[in-house]
């Protein structure tokens, strides 16, 4: 297969986020050779992606994960508990300020 990245936000996700509706977006951006995470439109992780030269999706999971292993050799699972709005996948890497607009468009926030 090819190399491999992997990159986290650790600190997107809290409990007090539960119950609430959040917009997540990633971008693979292969022309700057970065990564980035967003949550509500805002940036939680930039990570350089030297690596990789070609992005292919072959098997996903769309609301899990397969998880990484903690320090006791544990392998965490999340599952999806809730609804998703919509998920969508762009040919071309949209910048931040795309990425804000859609996250606060007012019709999706009001459902």
């Amino acid at each position: 297969d090819g190399p491999r990245e992997v990159f986290h936000a650790d600190d997107g996700f809290k409990e007090s986020d539960l119950g609430q509706w959040i917009h997540f977006a990633a971008v693979i951006d292969l022309k700057k050779k970065k990564a980035y995470q967003y949550k509500n439109g805002e940036l939680l992780v930039e990570k350089e992606i030297d690596s990789i030269k070609e992005l292919t999706i072959k098997y996903a999971n769309i609301g899990n994960w397969n998880g990484r292993i903690n320090s006791q050799k544990q392998n965490y699972v999340r599952n999806l508990n809730g609804a998703m709005a919509e998920f969508i996948i762009f040919k071309d890497s949209l910048s931040q300020h795309e990425i804000r607009e859609l996250a606060l468009q007012p019709d999706i926030l009001q459902n």
